[in-house]
């Protein structure tokens, strides 16, 4: 180039296409996943991270994706076939997605998807069921001929409500797939904050489980089960009192118990240790009769039964086994029907009234006693529907031979509507809280329950 003054200036062109062109792919390489095509794992995370912290949407969801059979695939066909199925499905992905949010796959067999363009819920659930019709329509032909569906198990976390950080958001996602495919494979699952509190408690707790049954760390307290027309306590229920602080209540013992297989030293434990507990007591409950709660799915070996009986023969006479569960068998009711009977002991069914715990489990236990469900007992003096429950599971029984003991009575209202109804016997904090030593009825409700029945001198 010349200018007017003569002076000279001189430039370089230089092509860079395919400069520029080698790093737009060594990004896109580094971003997102080679089979695919999506954003990998790395990218993903930024990109929702940064979408969270400068411009948070109003309502957003992370989804959590796990293939279903890809295992079963590869090892049938051949990992050809089953980057086949993942290529099929991260396909149904992005077709499902694309404008809708960030799309991924985080490994083998798992995908993440965060959505931020629906405005609420329900939009995101049409787009959910909008995903799973396309999934559940895309298959592939197996090189014999095989119709391979492409499925997958899906958990779903949503913020705000759930969490509002990526970590948070991912994790919960991530328990609810699990959920999904624990339970029903090829579901979509919302997270749950209470299964992943119990989820979280089973993992932090299975050491104390272990401390609290290998050093029998339990004490047994009694709540009293008065007769219904006389006010005296005619039985007393053992009630289980864990030690350890991070395992405080029975539910919370049994939920570990459960997930460690564990419910035979519980159902052990129980037996000994409660009429261990009550037969200290002797002279407070007099002849009283002890109710001690007994998981139905489990039994007493041989051995137990035999040491049962050398060092409580008598006591056992006096003992009522009170099922607490309702996942029980005919061939187990008939064991423990079969084990009272043996003993001179007797039966009793708790909650009923509630779910299977109804007129149904009398088909199955010859049972002594039946425990009015306290969820009718609560409000039943001002509840009409509770009163006609009460009124036919109460007639249902006597017409049996089998007495109804009103469970959990609070209120001199309650307990004037459970007598009125016809039970035999009342247990609840209004006649008597447990306590270590058996407690006495006090004087008060003894003569209130004999007003209230007409029988008060």
């Amino acid at each position: 180039m010349e200018s007017d003054d003569r002076t000279r200036v001189f430039g370089l062109v230089e092509d860079v296409t395919d400069e520029i062109a080698t790093r737009r792919r060594i990004e896109h390489e580094r971003d997102h996943d080679v089979l695919t095509g999506l954003l990998n794992r790395r990218a993903f995370e930024q990109a929702v991270t940064e979408r969270l912290a400068d411009d948070p949407p109003a309502f957003g969801v992370m989804l959590m994706l796990d293939l279903d059979n890809l295992k079963y695939i590869n090892d049938t066909y051949g990992h050809d076939w089953g980057d086949h199925y993942i290529k099929a499905a991260a396909s149904v992905i992005e077709r499902t997605f694309e404008g809708e949010g960030f799309f991924a796959r985080i490994s083998g067999d798992e995908f993440l998807v965060f959505v931020d363009r629906c405005a609420d819920a329900d939009g995101a659930y049409r787009l959910f069921d909008a995903f799973m019709r396309a999934l559940d329509t895309s298959v592939l032909e197996a090189p014999d001929a095989t119709v391979l569906k492409v499925r997958a198990s899906v958990g779903v976390a949503f913020y705000p409500e759930d969490a509002v950080d990526f970590s948070h958001l991912r994790e919960y996602a991530d328990f609810a797939m699990y959920e999904a495919k624990n339970h029903r494979k090829g579901a979509l699952l919302r997270f749950d904050p209470k299964s992943h509190e119990r989820g979280a408690f089973i993992l932090n707790n299975k050491e104390d489980l272990n401390r609290l049954l290998d050093e029998n760390l339990i004490d047994y307290h009694f709540q009293p089960i008065v007769d219904a027309r006389m006010g005296e306590a005619v039985a007393y229920e053992a009630l289980m009192r864990p030690q350890l602080p991070s395992i405080a209540t029975p539910d919370r013992v049994l939920l570990l118990a459960r997930s460690q297989s564990k419910l035979y030293r519980v159902e052990h434990l129980t037996f000994f240790g409660a009429l261990e507990a009550f037969a200290k007591h002797e002279d407070a409950a007099c002849a009283a009769t002890l109710f001690v709660n007994s998981i139905a799915t489990q039994r007493l070996s041989s051995d137990d039964e035999v040491e049962l009986q050398k060092r409580f023969g008598p006591l056992l006479r006096r003992l009522v086994i009170e099922i607490t569960e309702s996942d029980y068998s005919r061939e187990m009711s008939l064991y423990k029907e079969g084990l009272a009977r043996r003993w001179g002991a007797r039966l009793a069914i708790d909650d009923f009234g509630s779910g299977y715990n109804g007129e149904t489990s009398l088909l199955d236990y010859h049972a002594d006693f039946v425990k009015l469900d306290m969820g009718i007992v609560s409000g039943i003096d001002v509840a009409r529907d509770h009163q006609d429950i009460a009124r036919n599971l109460i007639g249902y029984a006597h017409d049996r031979g089998i007495r109804v003991i009103a469970e959990g009575v609070e209120t001199p209202s309650e307990l004037k509507a459970v007598i009125e109804l016809g039970v035999d016997y009342l247990q609840g904090y209004l006649i008597g809280k447990p306590a270590a030593q058996p407690p006495s009825v006090p004087a008060d409700i003894q003569e209130l329950i004999r007003t209230l029945a007409g029988t008060s001198c």
